[in-house]
């Protein structure tokens, strides 16, 4: 228990152990960590549970230092890793700082219905509500601009009304939606953490004609060195251009002056030294934002 270097036991009563046996882990059950000696950097605590996973409970790293690490759960089957640092701050070195309460696991509820995505003007309105609610922390309403693009980023997060297994009604509405189709889901966070996920929504902003604008390469297949971009339905304006190779590098910078032609063609020169294979083209501007992919050729 005791050497000249770091030191760290489980706390019961005015002991320091290095074993401790105990009955079945209960709700509320709580083990105390001491940790001496620390010194002014960054450790990794690595806690390393078997078998604990099938009683209906789980476990939490209680940090009375950081608020980050607070509350963290642990794996009840396998290795939990806590990175921590210790500096100048006695609170940081303090040797009760650590703990692991085990809690009984709550089950969590939330059914989703009816979620849309709606036109209101020349705004989207994202609207759900659920069958039942319980035990949930919050929820995001996570956006995807674009079917070429399976990742979500979230723009809102929605307070919960009622977690008390009743009916709830939500909408959250997107002012800075641009001409394009938008898709939409909602992620619904439990208080311990788990995440559940709403079928994917869709609406389309149309531009004052009433038709959606669009950036085509024909066929998707460029030969040699030059991209021909026709642009249709597309309000004038100076666009932005992105090259991205399928790795998500950027590649080169366009800029495209286009003035507003129900279709027209633009030509951009690319690199005559890329390899065969896919690229992708973000377009964008004060109207539009399009994802044009193509295959180069050599």
């Amino acid at each position: 228990m005791y050497n000249l270097a770091e030191i760290i036991a489980i706390g019961r009563d005015s002991s320091f152990l290095s074993i401790e046996r105990r009955h079945t882990i209960a709700d509320n059950d709580t083990t105390l960590l001491k940790l001496y000696r620390l010194k002014p950097k960054t450790y990794t605590l690595m806690i390393t549970t078997s078998a604990l996973d099938g009683n209906g409970l789980s476990g939490q790293i209680k940090d009375s230092y950081s608020a980050t690490i607070n509350n963290t759960f642990i794996k009840l089957n396998g290795n939990t890793a806590i990175t921590f640092t210790v500096n100048a701050d006695s609170a940081s070195f303090a040797a009760n700082r650590f703990s692991i309460v085990f809690k009984r696991t709550i089950p969590t509820i939330v059914t989703y219905k009816d979620v849309r995505a709606c036109n209101q003007q020349n705004n989207i309105v994202v609207s759900w509500n659920n069958a039942t609610e319980k035990n949930i922390r919050n929820y995001k309403v996570q956006e995807q601009q674009s079917t070429n693009d399976s990742s979500f980023v979230e723009v809102a997060t929605i307070a919960v009304k009622l977690n008390n297994d009743g009916i709830a009604n939500y909408s959250w509405l997107d002012v800075t939606a641009q001409v394009g189709t938008h898709y939409y889901r909602i992620k619904a966070t439990d208080v311990q953490g788990n995440v559940t996920y709403s079928s994917i929504v869709n609406a389309t902003i149309r531009n004052n004609a009433g038709q959606v604008p669009s950036i085509r390469i024909h066929g998707n297949i460029v030969h040699g060195n030059t991209v021909t971009l026709a642009f249709i339905n597309v309000k004038a304006g100076v666009n932005t251009a992105l090259l991205y190779n399928l790795q998500g590098q950027l590649i080169k910078e366009f800029k495209i002056a286009h003035g507003g032609e129900n279709i027209s063609l633009h030509n951009i020169n690319i690199n005559r030294n890329l390899a065969t294979g896919w690229y992708q083209l973000k377009v964008s501007g004060k109207s539009i934002n399009i994802k044009v992919p193509f295959f180069k050729q050599q």
